[in-house]
């Protein structure tokens, strides 16, 4: 495809000035094909990675890296993600590339053999969560009394199509993310709370996550019972005692103490739990 690309506040030039290009971008993404504007999603994200890298490679909480890393960094993987249309060699690139940038993120190695469950945690993985990005604008467009509505759901009635396996469309990709055909999807949008239903449902129920159930907020790894461990009591994350470096007796004293790893504000009104080997 082909755009003839005019000057910056579209003046009135002559055809010998205006220049033929394969795409351009436009308030930050790559207006041609979603693979394109993917690559360099991409690019930008790892080079916003890397600068934090004194982050990454410091001892500091799970959980503020977390904070950090979807603010700083999935953000940037995520611009304009709304307007994708992911087939499935695109969606298995995205996730994987997200767990490689959590992984260099919370400093876990390849050799550290953990699993992606326990990498992940509660955080949804970024394929599942472009779409409910995508679903949430469409709905919001097709609520609207603007020109967007119309164009929603606008598919050509001329021209020829071209041989070969057809690209997909956003309308295709709407229809793929919720297992509706373009009527139901209309008349489910007009529902802003059906469709809030609708989005907040699993695409798949075998790409749901067996999280971990308690995720260790320094080293990452599952804090099983039979091990000494103690509870924050503002983020409700465990932490193992040999990630904390304390003594057994320590351990015992904490029993009776409301403990905060700092990651709020030491105003909440709950008892600390400490847990220890069972016999």
């Amino acid at each position: 495809m082909k755009i003839c690309v005019t000057t910056l506040y579209s003046r009135l030039i002559t055809v010998d000035e205006s220049k033929l290009v394969t795409g351009f971008q436009n308030l930050g993404s790559w207006l041609n094909t979603t693979k394109i504007d993917i690559d360099v999603r991409i690019a930008k994200t790892w080079s916003a990675h890397d600068k934090l890298k004194i982050i990454w490679k410091s001892h500091l909480y799970r959980v503020y890296k977390v904070e950090l890393f979807r603010v700083t960094v999935e953000s940037i993987l995520l611009y304009g993600s709304e307007s994708w249309t992911l087939t499935s060699l695109l969606t298995k690139r995205l996730d994987g590339t997200y767990t490689k940038l959590l992984r260099a993120a919370l400093n876990i190695h390849c050799s550290d053999h953990q699993r992606n469950e326990n990498v992940y945690g509660k955080i949804p993985e970024i394929s599942e969560t472009i779409r409910k990005r995508r679903l949430s604008l469409a709905g919001h467009c097709w609520r609207s009394n603007k020109i967007v509505k119309d164009l929603l759901f606008w598919e050509p009635t001329r021209g020829k199509r071209c041989k070969g396996r057809s690209e997909n469309t956003y309308i295709h990709q709407l229809t793929e993310d919720t297992d509706m055909n373009q009527q139901d999807l209309r008349k489910t949008m007009e529902d802003r709370q059906k469709w809030k239903n609708v989005i907040s449902t699993e695409r798949d129920q075998k790409t749901k996550r067996t999280n971990a159930k308690h995720p260790c907020s320094i080293c990452s790894k599952n804090v099983s019972e039979n091990v000494w461990s103690i509870q924050c009591v503002d983020c409700l994350l465990w932490i193992h005692r040999t990630c904390l470096k304390t003594s057994v007796k320590e351990m015992r004293t904490l029993q009776n103490w409301r403990w905060h790893c700092g990651c709020e504000a030491l105003n909440r009104d709950s008892s600390c739990l400490a847990r220890y080997p069972t016999k």
